[in-house]
């Protein structure tokens, strides 16, 4: 069984996700794609109350969210 590491997963999802492209047509920073996703993250973990113990949950959802955003804006 292989343990990802949230640091893990965000390294490889960048790489994959540097091809997206917001509005403006440039393909994202790897990096300004990670903050994005852990601010939605972090904004979907604070509407649950703060209650911990759903982490995963919240990043596959904000991971979600920001790519709709993304091919909204596109």
């Amino acid at each position: 069984m292989t343990v990802t590491t949230l640091s893990d997963r965000i390294k490889k999802l960048a790489k994959k996700k540097n091809k997206l492209q917001p509005g403006n047509g440039k393909p994202i920073n790897a990096k300004i794609y990670a903050e994005m996703v852990e601010k939605k993250a972090y904004e979907l973990y604070e509407k649950r109350g703060g209650e911990n113990g759903n982490d995963w949950d919240d990043w596959f959802k904000a991971e979600r969210l920001v790519e709709e955003e993304m091919i909204k804006e596109a």
